[in-house]
């Protein structure tokens, strides 16, 4: 992740690693920032260990907020309809029926912000319906992640040219 930071003169900046999955029976978009299951449930969060790490680090917002929190990007899709972990709703995996939740995997690690710099990373794990229904789903998850990022990495934060 060095070689992105000084591309892009060390400005924040957020990576979406999104897939896909149909084996958990939840059917919730799971957002993963290195965080163990456990550890979202017993509400062991620790900044330092996450893929937000900058992010958190950047904002007067408790990590928990940002995390779990009405202006976390899974209280943004649950706000526009979407089941997600963590959100306000389901703050860890026992919160759901099968407590099954992916925290994040090579991208997560290799891109966010854990070891340092300032481009974040999310793991996004989408349910079957809203990769079937792009047409309907696209533009709406979309808004919400347009959102998150304008609230989080506005434009005049990551613009490093004169005419910004």
């Amino acid at each position: 992740s060095s070689g992105i930071n000084a591309e892009y003169g060390g400005q924040p900046g957020i990576h979406f690693d999104v897939h896909g999955y149909s084996s958990h029976p939840d059917l919730w978009f799971e957002l993963g920032y290195l965080i163990d299951n456990d550890d979202l449930d017993a509400g062991r969060l620790r900044r330092s260990e996450s893929s937000i790490n900058a992010l958190a680090g950047r904002v007067d917002v408790s990590f928990e907020k940002i995390l779990r929190g009405d202006a976390s990007l899974g209280g943004m899709f649950q706000k526009a309809g979407y089941k997600a972990i963590p959100s306000p709703r389901y703050p860890g995996p026992d919160s759901g029926e099968g407590g099954k939740y992916y925290r994040g995997g090579y991208t997560t690690r290799r891109w966010g912000s854990k070891d340092g710099g300032n481009i974040d990373c999310i793991q996004m794990e989408l349910p079957p319906e809203p990769r079937k229904s792009n047409m309907e789903h696209g533009p709406r998850m979309g808004q919400v992640m347009g959102e998150f990022v304008n609230k989080y990495y506005p434009p005049q934060r990551l613009c490093a040219t004169p005419w910004c």
